[in-house]
């Protein structure tokens, strides 16, 4: 199936933020001690990452996303400046950059601490009203509920493309609720996990059967080293993954989001786009910090 999309410039809204991440053998249980077998301290936020990864790939894209007046805002703003995201509507605040903690065992499964930032939603959005102006396309990640409903809505007043990538964040949410968010993405973006539990399903199979696609709508189901499902009216096209070392995952799902658009954006079809998305997906995990990532991303791709 081949997508048309005429995309010049490109908003992201979502978080930016600091990721402080601890690589353990085994999660210990409780009162018990642990050796840590390494440390790492880089930007994260799936805003940050979604925004630098379409940028470094060569399209022009802007960031709306908010930062404390802190050390952390002042770090996260430099590393996304070094990349060329359009900062201009970032807005700095009084309170504190958000920022993560990631544990992870062996295997990689992760126990994830937030402290989130306090998001004004008023000039968020208006922000977003400008942005939009000078937009083709939308690629709205996690911020709190009001937000992110009301900017898609804002999207699709503007009659422009929706690209969502909830994530986890509204697992829990009512039913009709996540229904009505899912139905203005134009592309929706989940990995397994977050599939079945949206759909409310015991398993990937199940899911599929629940999922609804609206119209022309694209869900893309990302699965890890398995590779990834894309779901349009047309059926479901199934991607392998990339084989290799897997140094450090975060980041995986937002360079491949990146990625696929960024297929899409040079006129490649889904299943093209779908390939380009694993192999993006994967260059994320061959080393440890944002940088690092983005510098892989591009070396990968760019020479396609």
């Amino acid at each position: 199936m081949m997508i048309d999309l005429r995309i010049e410039r490109i908003s992201v809204i979502g978080n930016a933020a600091i990721e402080t991440k601890i690589f353990l053998d085994a999660i210990p249980t409780r009162n018990c001690e642990t050796n840590i077998k390494k440390m790492c301290i880089s930007i994260g936020g799936s805003g940050a990452y979604v925004a630098g990864a379409l940028r470094v790939l060569g399209l022009e894209v802007n960031i709306i996303t908010q930062l404390g007046n802190d050390s952390y805002g002042k770090h996260v703003l430099s590393a996304l400046r070094r990349t060329a995201v359009d900062l201009g509507y970032v807005l700095l605040s009084s309170s504190l950059t958000s920022s993560f903690i990631s544990i992870f065992d062996k295997d990689f499964n992760r126990i994830f601490l937030l402290r989130s930032v306090k998001w004004n939603e008023k000039i968020t959005l208006q922000r977003l009203v400008n942005a939009l102006q000078h937009s083709d396309l939308l690629m709205l990640c996690p911020t709190t509920r009001s937000i992110t409903m009301e900017a898609a809505k804002l999207c699709k007043t503007s009659a422009k493309l929706l690209a969502i990538s909830p994530e986890a964040a509204f697992i829990g949410q009512p039913q009709k609720w996540i229904d009505k968010l899912f139905k203005f993405a134009d592309f929706l973006f989940l990995n397994e996990s977050e599939l079945c539990h949206y759909t409310n399903s015991p398993n990937l199979k199940k899911a599929l059967e629940r999922m609804a696609i609206e119209n022309d709508q694209i869900v893309v189901v990302t699965r890890g080293r398995k590779g990834c499902m894309v779901i349009s009216r047309e059926g479901i096209i199934s991607e392998k993954g990339e084989a290799g070392e897997v140094i450090d995952p975060t980041g995986a799902g937002s360079l491949f989001l990146a990625s696929f658009i960024w297929s899409l954006a040079n006129n490649h079809n889904l299943r093209e786009a779908s390939r380009i998305g694993c192999l993006g997906g994967y260059a994320a995990c061959t080393s440890e910090k944002f940088t690092e990532k983005l510098v892989a991303l591009k070396k990968t791709l760019i020479r396609l």
